[in-house]
């Protein structure tokens, strides 16, 4: 091999070196839209299955009547709605990969048993196994709170022999992608759509037009509360609080909610939680089980509670 040879060849690993990042990042990215494109299309084939079934997709209020859009809690009911009637399995994929804000919470075990009893932030007193969630009366957060759900659905009331391009979900904000909008149509067929105006005209959801309406972010629309704008200051009990065997570390999140770590006698186990009006309630998982503890602030020292026992944490 001369020596123009390996100059040659020098300068192109050197070439591949300076590349790798940027194409492993969008590696990443199209990973994460094919991810958010697979939930989309979950979403799609169960609501097709739940309209085979009641000859109408999921829809809040009269089916002649628009539902409510981004501001409004129309796409947690119908997003609960199709969990509760059995048509989806696994709320953890309602969250779009590349929504950096968007966290789907573990599902607690009386939800993973019964669908029906599952209810946003882990919040399962509010689930009815009895009624629907469009008629238990149960207060969905709005799309906008939530970061537990990144797609917004149709506004439109739709029967089962709808055209097959019809929209039925999008991202609820062109942020979870920055170039275009990962759109599901009524066939379940779903795809990245990036034309600004006529997108635009096509989604928002506007009294006067003729198609789209989906319940997602318009142009005049506030940013979604989870995504949008720093976190605010982390409440007292983010840190780390132990006594001698036991010790809990948070880190405060977007929307009231915490993750970190719980150590019991040397043995690691991850936690996700989140505020209750000043109590932290959450969750973690040891051998395959998922055990709840609540939390509050006594003094100086953070109280814990899970099942029967009650430990007494001071600030580390």
């Amino acid at each position: 091999m001369g020596r123009g040879e390996v100059v040659v060849l020098g300068a192109l690993g050197g070439l591949t070196l300076l590349l790798a990042p940027a194409a492993l990042e969008a590696q990443g990215r199209r990973a994460g839209l094919v991810g958010c494109q697979n939930h989309l299309r979950q979403l799609g084939l169960a609501a097709i299955q739940y309209a085979d079934d009641k000859r109408f997709f999921p829809h809040v209020g009269p089916i002649r009547e628009l539902d409510g859009g981004y501001t409004t809690n129309t796409s947690t009911k119908v997003a609960r709605a199709l969990l509760w009637f059995g048509y989806h399995d696994d709320p953890e994929r309602f969250v779009c990969p590349e929504a950096k804000d968007d966290e789907a919470l573990e599902v607690l075990r009386p939800a993973r048993e019964n669908m029906r009893r599952w209810f946003w932030a882990q919040d399962q007193e509010k689930a009815s196994v009895t009624r629907s969630p469009f008629v238990d009366g149960a207060a969905d957060p709005a799309l906008r709170e939530t970061g537990e759900l990144s797609y917004g659905w149709t506004r439109r009331g739709l029967n089962s022999n709808v055209r097959s391009a019809a929209l039925l979900a999008a991202d609820r904000t062109r942020a979870n992608h920055g170039d275009g909008w990962s759109v599901l149509q009524a066939d379940a067929t779903v795809d990245l759509r990036r034309e600004e105006a006529a997108l635009a005209a096509a989604l928002v959801a506007t009294e006067g037009q003729s198609a789209g309406y989906l319940g997602i972010q318009g142009p005049d629309d506030p940013p979604p509360a989870v995504a949008g704008g720093p976190p605010g200051p982390p409440p007292a009990w983010a840190g780390r609080h132990a006594d001698a065997t036991v010790s809990l570390t948070l880190e405060a999140r977007r929307g009231g909610k915490f993750q970190g770590e719980l150590v019991v006698d040397g043995a690691a186990f991850p936690v996700r939680g989140a505020d209750r009006g000043g109590r932290l309630e959450g969750s973690f998982v040891a051998d395959g089980e998922t055990y709840t503890f609540t939390a509050a602030l006594d003094g100086g020292a953070l109280v814990l509670t899970s099942g029967r026992r009650t430990y007494r944490l001071a600030r580390r």
